[in-house]
């Protein structure tokens, strides 16, 4: 009768090491793997969201919305919103020819158009075009005389229109999105670890 063994060498024993610090390295590259998947799927649903708020389009939402990825060194990826304010010509905007001047806007889906009334709009010499309104001091339209060679004229400051919007609704979305990025993660990690564990054994 011959009794059941297995032979282990030296051979053996380095292939089983091999597939152990394989085994290490799947987990680390699987799991930042998933983890940048899962923040990627965040900022898109988070965009989303946004989108239905707000009338800006996810084109002018997603570059306001930042991800730190995760590295093998760093298993930790991060998603959150910039404060840099978005210009009101990034929003469905129109002049007022017909009706006194001035500038509409909606922010808000569900809220009415807003009228600026001493705003306009307008293109730089940088071919900028942005929504502008002369600037105020005081309630009163500030005036400069700039010197000339036909004698001093008077030049009126102007000043670009910004909204802080995307900072104030993203962080109304924020616990919706963690629900999403948690549901993704525990869908997409084991995937991604097996299938690098998988390629150790092809």
């Amino acid at each position: 009768m011959i009794s059941p063994g297995l032979r282990i060498n030296a051979r053996s024993a380095q292939r089983a090491e091999k597939l152990l610090g394989g085994a290490a390295r799947a987990y680390v590259v699987g799991t930042r793997r998933a983890l940048n998947r899962a923040a990627d799927s965040g900022r898109v649903h988070w965009a989303k969201a946004i989108n239905q708020i707000l009338t800006l389009k996810q084109a002018a939402i997603k570059p306001r919305l930042w991800i730190d990825r995760a590295t093998d060194k760093n298993l930790v990826a991060s998603i959150g919103v910039g404060r840099k304010a978005v210009p009101l010509i990034e929003f469905p905007v129109n002049f007022l020819r017909k009706s006194g001047g001035g500038v509409s806007l909606r922010v808000k889906r569900n809220h009415a158009r807003e009228r600026l009334r001493h705003a306009f709009i307008a293109t730089m010499p940088s071919n900028h075009t942005g929504v502008f309104e002369g600037k105020t001091a005081g309630g009163s339209r500030v005036v400069k005389i700039i010197p000339g060679k036909r004698g001093p004229r008077r030049y009126y400051p102007i000043k670009e229109l910004f909204s802080s919007t995307v900072i104030d609704v993203a962080g109304d979305e924020f616990p919706a999105v963690q629900r999403h990025v948690r549901g993704f993660l525990l869908r997409t990690a084991e995937h991604e670890i097996d299938f690098e564990v998988g390629k150790l054994l092809r």
